[in-house]
């Protein structure tokens, strides 16, 4: 039974939570009970109005019970706001006709009290409910002022309408009663609710403060952290920066020349080195740009190993000639880095020039990374091999070409990493690329190294705009 009554009550219902019902649905229930109990008392009625006055009243309560029963049909289909105004409306209605139909006495009149108070409790606005409940009131008296000058339907007998009264009276008390306990039981269950809700929040409060509480130490923690990394990479940055030559050395040895080097962080994986060499009494200067595998902490190991291994081959092994220096370093890096026992494939590309301003010559050798130089206007490109210093070889030794150039006439040269070429950048963010990078040292030939390094910048920076940067950049220049 228990069951019966709570599948009749949530009628429409079955789907919502009763966190939602309590919330949003009480009206709905009230309503299903409401019609419920009308539909089983008015059912009840039936033999007992048969039996004292036969099927006169018959048509009207099957009618009754018909126009009641609508309200459940609309609540099952999720109508809840046309079936709580049609509940409405269809109780003035039935309640109005009643008198109209059975003459005084019989106390149906006396439905008009719980038709209004179930009006201000459904409704909820007020004023929405005091005008109902207005309404109501005006039908009754209105209907009071002509019940007694109007011929009645059904003409019932004293007795009978003696023994309706109570009926009537027994009807209103338990609906008015049923109402208000309803109201009271689920008020209570609404204030239990508010409550479980508002010590549910109390919880998610308190776990959000220790949430919040445990990401303030941990972002406290990695700011920490995260400024030792950055003290670390800026140590790593200025040890890298104390490794690099000079530029003021550079331009003493090499006149009208310039370094532009632009890291994309704060280490870099490109690097540049020089050394002026003594060679049968002269003074000859070995200048390398060197792009290591990676950018950034990696690139920087490379580029650490690159520069001592050229100190050792240069400066302790006198090799001076740069194919074979670029010789020895490709076996060094691999030796460092025991690229023959694993899969390791780092190593750097590299152009290598030396500089015999007494004998009218520069050499050259590079891997991957070729030479450009200038001379009579007319723009040179020195090819470099196509290997790699370190990283997988299959070739049994691995040899660099030297490549010699006559400098008995003004001379501009430059040496680069890949860096500038490609970058993404431009209206289309396509790569700079090669042939527009020649175009451009070319057109920069006749500034002054200042100028050219000025140049070189001021395009990259509008080239690439608000992108992010590739890679590092190098390129060193010079006029001999």
């Amino acid at each position: 039974m228990k069951k019966f009554w709570k599948k009749i009550s949530y009628i429409g219902l079955n789907h919502f939570s009763e966190e939602e019902i309590v919330l949003h649905y009480r009206s709905t229930i009230l309503i299903n009970r409401i019609i419920s109990i009308l539909i089983i008392l008015m059912v009840g009625f039936i033999p007992f109005e048969i039996s004292v006055n036969g099927f006169e009243l018959f048509w009207l309560i099957s009618l009754e019970i018909f126009s009641i029963s609508f309200v459940l049909i609309l609540n099952y289909y999720k109508r809840f706001e046309a079936a709580k105004y049609y509940y409405l409306v269809i109780s003035i209605a039935l309640v109005s006709i009643s008198p109209l139909i059975i003459p005084p006495g019989s106390g149906n009149e006396l439905l008009f009290i719980p038709t209004t108070t179930m009006g201000i409790l459904l409704l909820r606005n007020k004023l929405a409910g005091v005008l109902y409940a207005c309404f109501t009131y005006s039908i009754l008296i209105l209907i009071f002022s002509v019940r007694d000058n109007i011929d009645h339907i059904y003409k019932l007998s004293p007795e009978i309408l003696k023994e309706s009264y109570p009926i009537f009276v027994t009807m209103t008390i338990l609906i008015v009663f049923y109402v208000v306990y309803y109201f009271r039981s689920i008020n209570e269950s609404f204030q239990d609710l508010i409550q479980l809700q508002n010590n549910l929040l109390t919880q998610q409060t308190e776990e959000i403060t220790t949430q919040s509480e445990e990401i303030f130490h941990q972002n406290k923690e990695l700011s920490k952290k995260n400024t030792q990394i950055l003290d670390s990479i800026n140590y790593g940055k200025r040890i890298q920066s104390a490794m690099l030559p000079q530029q003021e050395d550079i331009a003493k040895a090499i006149q009208k020349t310039f370094v532009y080097f632009n890291p994309k962080e704060a280490v870099s994986g490109d690097f540049y080195w020089f050394s002026e060499i003594n060679i049968k009494g002269n003074k000859s200067q070995i200048l390398a740009a060197v792009d290591c595998t990676g950018h950034g902490i990696p690139g920087a190991f490379m580029s650490m190993i690159g520069n001592e291994l050229l100190n050792k081959i240069v400066l302790e092994k006198d090799i001076y000639q740069p194919d074979l220096i670029l010789n020895e370093l490709h076996k060094g890096v691999r030796r460092i880095l025991k690229q023959d026992q694993n899969e390791s494939y780092d190593g750097m590309d590299i152009c290598l020039i030396r500089i015999d301003k007494w004998d009218n010559k520069l050499y050259y050798a590079g891997a991957m990374n070729p030479l450009y130089y200038v001379q009579n206007n007319e723009f040179f490109v020195v090819n470099a091999n196509k290997i790699n210093i370190g990283g997988k070889q299959l070739e049994e030794e691995r040899f660099f070409t030297l490549h010699t150039i006559e400098i008995t006439q003004t001379t501009q040269f430059y040496l680069t990493s890949d860096g500038f070429q490609d970058q993404f950048g431009g209206k289309e963010g396509r790569k700079f690329m090669v042939k527009k990078f020649r175009e451009l040292l070319y057109e920069i030939t006749d500034l002054s190294a200042d100028e050219q390094k000025e140049k070189l910048s001021e395009v990259f920076n509008s080239w690439k705009g608000e992108r992010e940067q590739m890679d590092d950049v190098l390129i060193l220049g010079g006029k001999v």
